[in-house]
């Protein structure tokens, strides 16, 4: 395929989109504001395209002219560096979980339901822990030290710095946040 076939076959398939979204918005006042909005699509234009048959856009020789795509250099960055806060959250609350962050804690920090905790676990190949998860430490005081002493070096959002207290001191998230609230609640 030469590079013109390549490029009106792209701006085809956007059209055939927009042409779709454009038959659905006929009953939906949102889509209909969406494509305005974010396409400048006025309800003309979405009028016309519900009409046309997707496979026209295939024979149509001038698409360029019907559609200017711009690709925003700096919206694109902004993509890119949301994309790579995303992943980072997502590479979190995995280790998290493999640490031992309890279903309650997952919601608390990052709204994880317990229906996406429980399938988070499993892609992680962890087994299923029935009943309360088991905490330690509670009356070991060299524990408890180690993991305060950790938690003291720890930096970072409250959920990196269970973490880094909970690899630190050989202990599991939930043991961690466990002596952490006893501590602050002692003070």
């Amino acid at each position: 395929m030469s590079p013109n076939a390549e490029g009106a076959a792209l701006l085809a398939d956007i059209l055939v989109t927009l042409a779709t979204a454009a038959r659905r918005a006929h009953d939906d006042a949102e889509l209909q504001e969406v494509l305005v909005r974010e396409f400048g699509c006025s309800v003309e234009s979405q009028r016309t395209l519900a009409t046309i048959h997707p496979a026209m856009f295939r024979q149509v020789s001038f698409l360029s002219k019907i559609l200017r795509v711009e690709v925003r250099e700096d919206y694109l960055e902004r993509a890119r560096n949301w994309e790579s806060q995303y992943l980072a959250q997502e590479e979190l609350v995995s280790a998290l979980v493999e640490a031992g962050a309890t279903r309650e804690l997952m919601g608390r920090w990052f709204g994880l339901s317990p229906k996406a905790y429980t399938a988070r676990r499993r892609m992680l190949g962890l087994p299923a822990t029935p009943g309360r998860p088991r905490c330690q430490g509670n009356d070991d005081p060299e524990l408890i030290s180690r993991v305060l002493s950790a938690w003291s070096a720890a930096v970072g959002t409250p959920p990196e710095r269970f973490l880094q207290a909970a690899r630190q001191s050989g202990q599991s998230v939930c043991t961690v946040y466990r002596i952490v609230e006893q501590a602050r609640q002692q003070e």
